[in-house]
């Protein structure tokens, strides 16, 4: 692979967590427990991910005029990130809420704003900052036009392209089988393929090669990964560590991943990486707090 920036494209806003004793009952006004805030989107950490772990990267994404999108703004720059940022004026920045209860059930609600405007006109406004990228990271929390427009950009300078297909959705079948890789979880996969989620992992791939996936990377949490390349499929295992916290262990499975790929790795090799990186994650509370430096990989 070329040169050595990874550009991803994504959300990114702000993200409050808040723990509660229970969920709510209907009609019930209940009380936090504790809150935190903190930048997130899955572009917005994988970007971070991979730049933790030295890899020079650039972010493209789409923020309000608000101070939400000032205050992500500073963060991403504060972490050497180049953020090619589109200002919607009169849109509000992607905001979620994470709600915990005692037991560690997590329900998640996701205002995406500003990132349903990250359009494949505001794409091609950094046609030349991707055309000199090494590989491109994409994901499906924004609008497919988006990754069409990306995809067409990289198919054309020869960039290889992982997509992380996350949240699922239906019509990205035909741009998912044009990626170089896919990265899907379990339950992405089994959804990709048309199985039942109970199904053993070797078989969501066989189906997935079936209907005309090449190579591919299924995340398995405390599981490890399974991938697929060549006809061959290999389980790669995870490290054996107490999880705290899983929530954005994928994103920073994606950005290792990236990170590892450009740095001339082999797809074995680099997934191996990004499990040991995930790995890393599982063990602190929320999601920027949890992704790991270069130094703590080393």
């Amino acid at each position: 692979m070329r040169g050595k920036t990874i550009t991803v494209l994504g959300l990114a806003g702000q993200s409050v967590f808040m723990e509660l004793d229970h969920f709510h009952r209907p009609g019930e006004t209940a009380h936090c427990l504790s809150m935190y805030t903190e930048p997130g989107g899955k572009g917005c950490n994988q970007a971070v991910a991979a730049r933790r772990l030295g890899a020079e990267v650039d972010f493209i994404t789409a923020l309000g005029d608000d101070s939400y999108g000032r205050v992500t703004l500073d963060f991403l720059r504060n972490e050497g990130i180049e953020v090619l940022a589109e200002s919607i004026p009169g849109v509000q920045t992607a905001y979620a809420c994470i709600l915990t209860d005692r037991e560690g059930e997590n329900r998640v609600t996701v205002f995406r704003g500003a990132a349903d405007c990250l359009s494949g006109e505001i794409v091609r406004r950094y046609r030349s900052r991707i055309r000199q990228s090494s590989l491109l990271l994409l994901n499906l929390e924004y609008p497919l036009e988006a990754n069409l427009e990306a995809m067409a950009l990289a198919d054309e300078a020869g960039i290889p392209v992982i997509i992380n297909p996350a949240p699922y959705r239906e019509g990205s079948l035909y741009l998912l089988k044009r990626a170089w890789l896919i990265t899907p979880n379990r339950q992405e996969a089994a959804a990709i393929a048309g199985t039942e989620q109970s199904e053993i992992p070797e078989k969501i791939a066989s189906r997935l090669q079936e209907i005309g996936f090449s190579r591919m990377l299924i995340t398995l949490g405390g599981d490890g990964a399974l991938l697929m390349q060549e006809g061959q499929v290999k389980m790669l295992p995870s490290m054996k560590r107490k999880a705290v916290d899983t929530t954005g262990a994928g994103d920073c499975f994606n950005g290792a991943l990236a990170l590892a790929l450009c740095r001339g790795r082999t797809l074995e090799d680099s997934a191996a990486y990004a499990v040991k990186a995930s790995g890393f994650s599982v063990e602190k509370r929320f999601v920027m707090k949890s992704l790991p430096y270069r130094e703590d990989l080393e």
